[in-house]
């Protein structure tokens, strides 16, 4: 869909720009719906095929719920911004721990990190080093500039 461009206030821009906010709206409804029920499905497709929850949870749950990422990672390789694809991996890690220390306030029986099943503590510790990596990536491959920095 081509925008027109100069005139933000034509009646051809006003219709266009409310097309692609409700499209925006009914996906991100249709996001947050998936989200609600991906648990509940993995968790009974996890019990069906005798997989363990923890197993089921980190292997195919979280990679449904990192495909999103992956996508624009792989639409910022393909315009050639390296720092965009490592920002936004990087940013949704980020977030995620972000999430966790909000869900740890929110959580009545305790502490959020005592209920942790303790075959989830490989999968942490590989993305503690995947993030250590690329963190120590970033400092060490930095190219001098004239200046010195």
């Amino acid at each position: 869909m081509n925008l027109p461009i100069g005139n933000s206030k034509s009646p051809t821009h006003a219709a266009d720009l409310k097309k692609v906010i409700g499209g925006y709206a009914l996906h991100a409804l249709i996001v947050i719906g998936a989200a609600v029920f991906l648990p509940y499905f993995g968790e009974h497709i996890a019990t069906y095929t005798g997989l363990g929850n923890s197993f089921f949870g980190t292997v195919f749950i979280a990679a449904a719920t990192s495909l999103p990422e992956l996508v624009v990672s792989l639409a910022a390789l393909r315009m050639g911004s390296l720092d965009m694809a490592v920002g936004n991996l990087l940013g949704s890690n980020v977030f995620n721990m972000f999430i966790l220390g909000i869900d740890d306030v929110f959580y009545r029986e305790g502490s959020l990190y005592n209920a942790i099943s303790p075959s989830h503590l490989l999968s942490v510790f590989v993305t503690i080093i995947m993030t250590a990596i690329v963190g120590l990536g970033l400092l060490l491959n930095r190219r001098k500039s004239n200046y010195g920095f």
